[in-house]
């Protein structure tokens, strides 16, 4: 009951500052969290004996969290890379946004009622075309000079490369545990990695410049992902070698993480500021 009730007491809790503030695109969080607490229910659903209705309920919580992902990258991803590359302007086209947000529920729902495999696919492939184009607006080859740059447009390219292979699932083409790897270790973990390492560091009053080690955390981090999406494909490999490479590769990079970051994130800001 407590796991059921913690994503719409999120969800109550936060509407009234968003319903108040200027930015009214922050309302979709209101939505997002409750439709994530069904997907919730029908993992529960089938621990109670209820409905045979887990695997469902993780892949729609898979691709909630992507979608999430999705929207906040293309919020920051612009404004980051303009504001370290000098007379760079991001392009943002709103047929492109409107396509990719409105993607992913269709996406989401087809999945949810077990809609023909077909219509699956070919949802995946419209909207990992539409994400591609949506990124490489944003793109300049400048920012392969950057770690805390090129890790945010690395988890980017895995989820192009995770909605490319679920298409490529829907008609028998490849297993669909794969694509929800590239989608879930690769985009997720990568973008969320990226994310975590830049936030850390400007919420504490420090330059947005991750140290060295950091940026071998964002290689080992990408590198997992690709042992554990690709490295089954191999013919006569070894399914299980693969799978511990990839997490061995995932705990390495994380205590690099740690151990950069526990010390920043549990000491005062340097500034002097609150927080």
């Amino acid at each position: 009951a407590v796991d059921l009730a913690f994503l719409p007491a999120v969800a109550l809790s936060i509407a009234p500052a968003l319903w108040q503030g200027a930015q009214k695109i922050n309302r979709i969080f209101v939505p997002l969290l409750l439709v994530m607490a069904l997907a919730n229910l029908l993992v529960h659903l089938q621990a109670l004996g209820v409905a045979d209705s887990a695997v469902r309920g993780i892949d729609m919580m898979l691709y909630l969290v992507v979608f999430l992902v999705a929207l906040i990258g293309g919020r920051v991803m612009p404004f980051f890379t303009q504001a370290v590359i000098p007379g760079f302007q991001a392009s943002r086209k709103q047929w492109l946004e409107t396509t990719t947000m409105g993607a992913f529920p269709v996406l989401i729902l087809l999945q949810l009622f077990d809609a023909p495999l077909y219509l699956t696919g070919l949802t995946a492939l419209l909207l990992a075309a539409a994400q591609a184009l949506r990124v490489a607006g944003w793109h300049h080859p400048q920012v392969w000079r950057m770690p805390i740059l090129w890790v945010l447009y690395t988890g980017m390219f895995w989820m192009v490369i995770g909605l490319l292979m679920l298409a490529l699932a829907s008609f028998g083409l490849v297993g669909a545990n794969l694509a929800k790897h590239a989608l879930g270790v690769g985009s997720i973990g990568v973008l969320t990695l990226g994310m975590m390492s830049r936030v850390a560091l400007g919420h504490s009053g420090r330059p947005i410049e991750p140290v060295r080690s950091i940026g071998i955390a964002f290689i080992l981090l990408n590198a997992a992902a690709a042992v554990r999406v690709f490295g089954p494909l191999i013919p006569l490999g070894n399914y299980t070698f693969w799978v511990h490479l990839s997490g061995g590769l995932w705990i390495l990079c994380f205590l690099i993480f740690c151990r950069v970051y526990l010390p920043i994130l549990s000491s005062p800001r340097i500034d002097g500021k609150p927080g």
